[in-house]
């Protein structure tokens, strides 16, 4: 197969706006193995300086065009070998610019199940339907010459049986018809509207389902172990009742549907109605008489199942609350929104919904007609019901189940896209360095459990509390916590935002503003999505072999405020939970594109090859787990790297490994000191010349001078603790009488001062993750003995890595100020080497070991604690985003539930994406618009109230701020811009294979009340009648009497 790679890249450049011969040459450093990360930063020179967004547009489109090539040399060869390829139709299909057209091409000739219409073929009757559809005379008098294909063995008794045949042989042809596809495609999405209805028969279903479930649980065991069991669960239940519908809806139906399931995409909803008014077959009889069973264990039969009961109420209440603004909803197909798009799918999986599309049917089949069927067709009567037949039963359904795909699509892409964009602003917030952190993973049941850090995210001790149970214990732990921080000099509380998460908040600022008031302690909030999956993964046991899972989550709630780029990049992304309905999108697509943002964030940076974790490794430009693996156990046998060559002593660490990724691994204080830059080895001659045309030494390029040696810090793997690991077991204490320390409210800071929590909640799609934290909680249970036994041992004392002592170097200020006075393009030209590689080594020069996160503002931090009862309208607060949505921004701002701003209020004039004016952790300033306390929600704005732009009345609505645009030309065959998305309902190029040309539709007159403004205009249609009618009649008014 051979594939025109110039003509492919002539498309890509038009596409993306560049020349050809940019594209072109990295397109070939792609195909040469070459990563993104590479060509982007160590191949300026040859790309001209293309960014990394750039070139991954080439890549995926590309590749995309490549595909495209494959598909048609596919279908070429299928059609050849079905001996019906003809010069024409092979033309049409190698100048197919889309894969929809190529599809449709090749609808005819495609290989199909057995249907009515190969039937009739198979029975002789296609040379009759082409006689019919051409028109011939012969066929002037179809049933006479119908009565020539009568034949018994044929399965044709009759000439009604032979024109049946071929009315489905017509109407399969109308149904495949590619011009007549792309006419209706188009129609469609102009006037089609997606209507959603409610799914009456869902609850009932679910009632008798759950009915017949409850019976044969409850008969299922008659043993005394089951009995005993049995009695055991009721009272564990009711002495640990959770707190029902706590986590309030999100402004997005769907986001409390959490545990939605996954049925097959293309289930229609009739045969889902069907499926679930089909009763469950009746459970066996119970081996033992009525009369033997105990009353004690009927009764406790009868608790749990009133329980489920409750239980499947809360939950179908949730649900039908989740989806009850789309159970009469209707909304035009090409203004839908994405995510709006991806909640309807949700309620038609969980089949409380059924979505259709509905459009101007009568004005669709008049199109049908005038393309398919001449005006002077012999045989329009025979034709025209065919046709319809063709498009009811065939084309429409297959159409309206395309739009869908392709609105789903699309909405997917949106999705991940908007995912990509949040993770990315996460993962490069920057460090909180040389700070000592307490990190708290809070809980009710197993108590919340605590880990002292040091600067270097090293374990100092470890320890457990409790914020519920008797007095005596709760005072205990909060005596426990306040040692715990005196002891290991703690800067900053690091509180997990999981289950007792505020509670635990209350406990913390209590202590900040009475127990430790000597000492500069704050809290932040942290996002702990996706610890629980690190603790129980292989890398996290690996880490931490002789703790416990719950402490190794603790850890990494602690870590990450250390360095969020090197602890998040040990969860798979899609578990942070900062996206829009991730769980909802393809989960390959999803994670291609989160592992191309972690790959990039952490190329962005750079690594310290001699502090990095194996996950940190895998990330790097080149490398892969096997080689990151190597690469760790290399440096845990031989002590640090010394030089970026001693890579190459590594096993499966190549040559082209190694081109890839030195530049991307740092070696901080080693025999080079250009190791510590982004300057790559193959570079080292060049910026030898450039120190050396700079009157300068290799070692003026350190930043700093060491006055003492000091102790290397640890590795990040942390030495096993002293203490055994806390013991797991079930308790019998009730989480519901939650008997929280009493706390004095501190009062919330000025804007200026007050902090935010960098936690990323996901008001819209984390649903999921909460249920997931949840469950991973309730599983976790501490005993009292454990807990006295955990706190009555030695600390876990790990001697904290004595921080090196430097000073500024003033040879290397020195180099600083003649890099300042050199020109780059004439020390390019000097050195005959590209500008863009002079460039980045003299800024490499200037700044070694520079962390790009350092520009980036620090995390804000409390001291503490808003309550909802606190807030009033108009006040104004320092908030930090969590997420962000099509619809707007989640704001943390203390509360237990964060705020909302619109995207009307995000800034004072239109805003089509939130992403252009928030971004996942940043700290705005917000003030309150409105607060509901039942459902504890909270709308904020970004406007300062008193500066909003005034809404002009609907008579004033002019376009005042745009200047008079000049008149448009008129629309010609040669219009340019037809590389328009065909997904679009409107602006699509009329395509060049159409020949039949539609008449006009007629206009319909506007009446004499919309004249007069007793009735609304329809469309813009009807206001330029309007505009036109007025302007001849003042006209008229103005020419003389007489004339």
């Amino acid at each position: 197969m051979e594939i025109t790679v110039s003509s492919d890249l002539s498309i890509v450049a038009r596409e993306l706006g560049l020349p050809v011969d940019q594209v072109q040459r990295t397109v070939e450093l792609l195909d040469d193995g070459n990563t993104v990360p590479f060509i982007t930063r160590y191949r300026k020179d040859e790309t001209g300086g293309l960014d990394e967004e750039q070139i991954r547009k080439i890549q995926a489109r590309s590749a995309a065009l490549r595909q495209l090539e494959e598909r048609k040399q596919t279908i070429l060869k299928s059609i050849e070998s079905q001996g019906k390829l003809t010069e024409k139709l092979a033309d049409k299909i190698q100048k197919a610019p889309t894969t929809k057209l190529l599809e449709d091409l090749y609808l005819p000739f495609k290989p199909k199940k057995q249907s009515l219409a190969t039937q009739a073929r198979q029975r002789g009757l296609e040379p009759l339907a082409d006689e019919v559809m051409a028109g011939n005379e012969a066929a002037a008098d179809l049933p006479a010459r119908a009565a020539a294909f009568v034949s018994a063995e044929n399965d044709l008794p009759d000439v009604a049986a032979v024109l049946q045949g071929v009315r489905h042989i017509l109407a399969e042809e109308f149904a495949e018809n590619a011009i007549l596809r792309g006419r209706l495609r188009k129609l469609m999405w102009k006037t089609g509207t997606l209507v959603t209805l409610r799914i009456e028969q869902a609850a009932d279903a679910s009632d008798e389902k759950d009915h017949h479930d409850d019976e044969a649980a409850d008969n299922e065991s008659e043993t005394p172990a089951a009995e005993t069991a049995a009695a055991e669960t009721v009272a564990s239940a009711e002495s640990q009742t959770p707190d029902a519908d706590q986590s309030s809806s999100t402004a997005e139906p769907s986001a409390a549907e959490s545990n939605a399931p996954e049925p097959n995409a293309a289930e229609s909803s009739e045969t889902a109605s069907e499926a679930e008014a089909t009763p469950a077959p009746a459970p066996p009889a119970p081996a033992a008489p009525a009369a033997t069973i105990d009353p004690k264990r009927r009764a406790l039969q009868e608790q749990r199942r009133d329980k489920r009961r409750k239980q499947k109420d809360r939950e179908r209440s949730k649900k039908e609350k989740a989806f009850k603004d789309y159970y009469d909803y209707r909304e035009p197909i090409s203004k839908i929104p994405h995510h709006r798009v991806l909640a309807i799918n949700r309620g038609d999986r969980t089949r409380f919904i059924r979505v259709k599309i509905e459009c101007d049917w009568d004005r669709l089949f008049a199109l049908a007609e005038e393309t398919a069927i001449p005006a002077d067709h012999s045989q329009t009567d025979f034709l025209k019901p065919c046709l319809r037949d063709g498009l009811q039963r065939l084309m429409l359904p297959s159409l309206e189940r395309e739009i869908r795909r392709e609105l789903t699509e699309h909405a997917e892409e949106h999705a991940v896209d908007v995912f990509a964009c949040n993770l990315r602003k996460l993962l490069l917030q920057p460090p909180v360095s040389s700070r000592r952190v307490m990190a708290i993973d809070p809980g009710f049941r197993s108590g919340c459990k605590l880990v002292a850090l040091d600067q270097f995210g090293s374990i100092l001790e470890q320890g457990v509390i409790h914020l519920i149970g008797p007095e005596d214990r709760v005072a205990r732990g909060r005596q426990r916590l306040i040692e715990m921080i005196r002891q290991h000099a703690v800067d900053i509380v690091a509180i997990g935002n999981g289950t007792a998460c505020r509670e635990t908040e209350n406990l913390v600022a209590s202590i900040i503003s009475k127990d430790i008031t000597d000492r500069e302690v704050v809290y932040v909030i942290v996002n702990e999505a996706g610890a629980s999956v690190y603790s129980t993964s292989e890398l996290g046991r690996e880490e931490f072999p002789d703790f416990d899972a719950t402490v190794r989550g603790t850890i990494s709630i602690g870590r990450r405020l250390l360095d969020p780029l090197s602890e998040l990049v040990k969860i798979n992304p899609s578990n942070i939970g900062v996206g829009l309905y991730q769980h909802d999108v393809k989960s390959k697509h999803l994670k291609e594109t989160l592992d191309n943002v972690v790959e990039s964030c952490v190329n962005y940076v750079g690594v310290d090859v001699n502090q990095a974790s194996p996950a940190l490794l895998s990330y790097v430009s080149g490398l892969n787990q096997l080689t990151a693996r190597r690469l760790y156990e290399y440096r845990r046998q031989n002590g640090p790297f010394t030089s970026r060559e001693e890579f190459k002593k590594v096993a499966g660490f190549g040559e082209s490994a190694f081109v890839q990724a030195a530049g991307f691994l740092k070696i901080r204080d080693g025999e080079n000191p250009l190791d510590a830059t982004w300057i790559h080895p193959e570079s080292y001659e060049v910026a030898e010349k450039v120190l050396a045309k700079l009157d300068a030494t290799i070692d003026q390029v350190r930043t700093v001078k060491p006055v003492e040696a000091a102790t290397p810090a640890p590795a990040p793997v942390a030495e096993p603790a002293a203490e055994a690991p806390v013991v797991e077991e079930p308790t019998t204490e009730s989480p519901v009488v939650a008997e929280t320390p009493a706390t004095e409210t501190v009062e919330a800071e000025t804007p200026s001062t007050a902090a935010a929590e960098p936690a990323v909640t996901e008001d819209v799609a984390a649903a999921e993750d909460a249920a997931t934290t949840e469950e991973a909680t309730a599983e976790e249970a501490v005993t009292e003995e454990a807990v006295a036994e955990t706190s009555a041992e030695a600390p876990v004392e790990t001697p904290p890595t004595p921080v090196k002592s430097e000073v500024p170097s003033a040879a290397h200020a020195e180099l600083v100020k003649k890099i300042a006075g050199v020109s780059a393009p004439e020390f390019a030209a000097e050195l005959e080497v590209g500008e863009h590689l002079t460039r980045d080594i003299l800024n490499s020069l200037s700044r070694p070991g520079r962390d790009p996160r350092a520009d980036f503002p620090p995390p804000l931090f409390r001291r503490g604690i808003m309550k909802l009862e606190d807030l009033r309208p108009g006040m104004e607060l320092s908030g930090t985003v969590l997420n962000v949505v099509d619809f707007g921004a989640f704001v943390d701002i203390g509360l237990h539930d964060s705020g909302m701003v619109h995207i009307s209020r995000l800034a004072n004039r239109y805003v089509s994406d939130p992403h252009e004016v928030v971004s996942v952790g940043d700290v705005i300033t917000v003030w309150v618009v409105e607060i509901d306390k039942d459902r504890r929600r909270v709308s904020l704005t970004a406007i300062e109230p008193g500066t909003e732009k005034a809404i002009p009345a609907a008579d004033e609505k002019q376009r005042v701020d745009r200047p008079e645009r000049a008149k448009r030309p008129p629309r010609g065959k040669n219009r340019p811009g037809g590389n328009k998305p065909q997904h679009a309902g409107h602006g699509k190029p009329k395509a060049k294979t159409f020949v039949a040309k539609s008449k006009p539709t007629p206009k319909k007159p506007i009446s004499e009340a919309m004249k007069e403004g007793k009735e609304p205009l329809r469309s813009f249609g009807d206001l330029a009648q309007f505009l036109n009618q007025s302007q001849k009649e003042e006209k008229e008014k103005k020419k003389p009497k007489g004339k």
